[in-house]
């Protein structure tokens, strides 16, 4: 999978089942291009548990990147 945003693309992993967003980045040391949760509209938590390197998290929503 690939993500584009503005003029620039990324590799991306797509995590959509409840078990590979439970997993997320916990206990990898890299990331090759960027992560991409598949999730419902509304409120949601992050708990980086034993995730070994720094992150960013962007949401998006229809399309745009909400700050």
């Amino acid at each position: 999978m690939r993500v584009r945003i503005n003029d620039t693309i990324y590799k991306a992993e797509l995590m959509k089942t409840p078990e590979e967003i439970m997993r997320g980045m916990m206990h990898r040391d890299s990331l090759d291009g960027c992560m991409v949760f598949k999730m419902e509209k509304g409120r949601h938590s992050f708990w980086m548990k034993n995730c070994l390197i720094n992150l960013d998290i962007v949401f998006v929503l229809n399309n745009i990147i909400n700050k």
